[in-house]
């Protein structure tokens, strides 16, 4: 409201006033716009940022999916091998087994082609009995029914137990007076 009669210095004063006013106004309006701009700009900028947040999550997931997909997959794989290890192991075994057999067998027949008498034949049987017992004595005897006779004609291992017989006594047995 301007009053008449109108001093002119206060008219200066009142626009002025009324214009800084009007300026206030509208750098407050200006101030809104710009700060709900930069609102929306930064909401833009949040909204990119959490999609790129979101994909990069996804792709972490998938990554994370293949890893233990890959682990299993290397734990099968590990599996597999130690089952065909210890599978082939077998085998070898078998097969050294078999080895040893047939070297035996063919020791024997080399043997056994080299023999000559019924006494060379008894000697190797007695033998090949003895280092089958280890621990044990072998004697090869032949009996005669007619004349009531037996006879020791082989002795595997004897001594060795008569040695452990009389370490284990401290005293010797067949001396005893």
């Amino acid at each position: 409201f301007l009053a008449k009669p109108v001093d002119e210095s206060e008219l200066t004063a009142q626009i002025r006033a009324m214009i800084r006013i009007r300026e206030a106004e509208d750098l407050e309006i200006s101030e809104k716009e710009r700060l709900e701009i930069l609102v929306q700009e930064r909401t833009l900028k949040l909204e990119k940022e959490l999609a790129e947040r979101i994909k990069a999550e996804n792709e972490l997931q998938q990554s994370l999916f293949n890893l233990e997909k890959s682990r299993n997959s290397e734990h099968k794989l590990l599996n597999d091998l130690r089952n065909e290890i210890n599978d082939r192991k077998k085998a070898e075994e078998q097969v050294i087994s078999h080895l040893h057999d047939e070297q035996i067998i063919s020791d024997v027949a080399r043997t056994l082609v080299s023999i000559k008498t019924k006494n060379d034949v008894y000697e190797y049987i007695g033998a090949c009995i003895h280092k089958v017992t280890e621990n044990a004595f072998v004697l090869v005897v032949k009996s005669d029914i007619e004349n009531q006779h037996i006879s020791i004609s082989h002795a595997f291992g004897l001594k060795n137990q008569i040695e452990n017989i009389l370490s284990t006594l401290k005293f010797d047995v067949f001396n005893l007076k």
